[in-house]
């Protein structure tokens, strides 16, 4: 995913500052969703059919 971005200036199809800020958005999508991701013991993920 880490490739996507340079492949994209080089070509002329994106400025720079737009791809900068997609990273950045995206780097805090995942900081906001792991850390609002319930965990530890009883959490929705954690219980098992028996």
């Amino acid at each position: 995913m880490a490739g996507v971005g340079p492949t994209r200036a080089r070509p002329g199809m994106h400025w720079p500052a737009d791809i900068l800020g997609s990273c950045l958005l995206g780097t805090l999508t995942v900081a906001l969703a792991a850390a609002t991701h319930p965990q530890g013991p009883g959490s929705r993920t954690d219980q098992r059919i028996t």
